[in-house]
């Protein structure tokens, strides 16, 4: 079944609505960030051919609704749709600018108003949901008419495994995840073991490890570092880490949650293009990544990955979030007022693997709004 509210509004009408407070911020930070772009070397694109970048291809949310089957809860394990939306992939909130492909092999609800999902260099349609469609019923989608669909109205696709073309869904890879990520995960596409190198290839954990115990706070000292736990959490509660020029870098890797407060932080992944990844399973926590807080940026695309669970994003404050979704279900992003996505223009460097078209994300644009 398909919702769809009436008022649909033009791309230009929605973008001069937003508040000239809010575009002067956004403009700043995408000066400051070509600059911090241009300093720190990476001015040609990054390519998969020789790197240590993990990628998932040009997607801001994708959800696979097919877990482990521990649990029968519908927002992680739906393999054939049933008559209720259950937002494996839910897009809330307002006044919010989307840059990426937005995926869920089952239901999809894109709430709120006064968004807009772009239309980037990625194929249309951008937004896609529906491979489990059972025989007798379809997946659910909610596209609210009070926001812009740029590249078009979300799709509902067959899923042919084609990684080309839009209805495989576009860039699945092994495993049936997006990218390269299946390659990281044991052979059931779900977990990983306790040796780090398994997921960050050449790494070690600079702090923890895969099998420690108790709560893991980052502070400022862990800045550049690969951060391991095993079940118990990895947070940050501390404000204030990085600066607009100088993000505070760091990758999270863990069998349990990984929880983003505090306030008032410019973050970006240390290595692999990964800021956090747990396997931690949907009946333990059905959130296992959250980002939360006010102010919160992640400046350069930034892998979130929950192969056994869900994720529940917000941003506010004009905040940029440069993040890569992905995920069983449900994924929630429900903030106001920011900028998400990796392929939004203030993000600095370029989105790795196979199958990005994009390149380098241009400012010009932007800058000239």
């Amino acid at each position: 079944m398909i919702k769809i509210n009436s008022r649909l509004r033009n791309r230009g009408a929605a973008q001069q609505s937003r508040p000239l407070a809010r575009q002067g911020i956004l403009r700043l930070v995408s000066i400051v960030s070509a600059i911090w772009l241009s300093a720190a070397g990476l001015s040609s694109p990054l390519t998969a051919s020789g790197s240590s970048i993990h990628n998932a291809g040009d997607y801001f949310m994708f959800a696979k609704a097919a877990g482990d089957g521990d649990t029968s809860d519908p927002k992680t394990y739906e393999p054939r749709c049933n008559d209720a939306n259950d937002k494996q992939a839910d897009v809330s909130g307002s006044n919010s600018d989307f840059y990426g492909r937005i995926h869920s092999n089952a239901d999809l609800a894109i709430s709120g108003a006064d968004n807009v999902f772009s239309d980037t260099v990625s194929p249309n349609a951008e937004l896609t949901y529906g491979v489990n469609d059972g025989p007798s019923t379809s997946c659910e989608l909610q596209a609210d008419g009070a926001n812009v669909y740029a590249s078009g109205l979300p799709l509902n696709i067959m899923g042919n495994t084609d990684p080309n073309d839009v209805q495989g869904p576009y860039q699945i890879g092994l495993k049936g995840w997006p990218g390269n990520l299946g390659n990281f995960l044991d052979t059931n596409g779900m977990t990983f073991g306790n040796d780090v190198t398994q997921v960050l290839p050449g790494k070690v954990c600079d702090r923890g490890s895969l099998t420690g115990s108790g709560v893991i706070e980052i502070t400022s000292a862990d800045n550049g570092k690969v951060v391991c736990n095993g079940k118990d959490p990895i947070k940050i509660s501390v404000s204030g880490l990085g600066t607009i020029t100088v993000p505070f870098t760091i990758t999270m890797i863990s069998h349990g949650l990984i929880e983003i407060g505090g306030s008032n932080h410019y973050l970006a992944p240390a290595t692999h293009g990964v800021l956090a990844w747990t396997d931690q399973r949907f009946s333990d926590e059905a959130t296992s990544i959250k980002i939360g807080g006010s102010n919160v940026n992640v400046m350069s695309p930034a892998i979130l990955f929950t192969p056994r669970s869900g994720q529940d994003i917000s941003g506010s404050n004009s905040a940029i979030l440069c993040i890569q979704m992905i995920g069983q279900g449900a994924l929630k992003a429900a903030g106001s007022n920011s900028r998400l996505g990796p392929l939004a223009p203030e993000c600095l460097g370029t989105l790795g693997g196979v199958g990005n078209q994009g390149g380098q994300r241009a400012f010009l644009p932007f800058l000239r709004r």
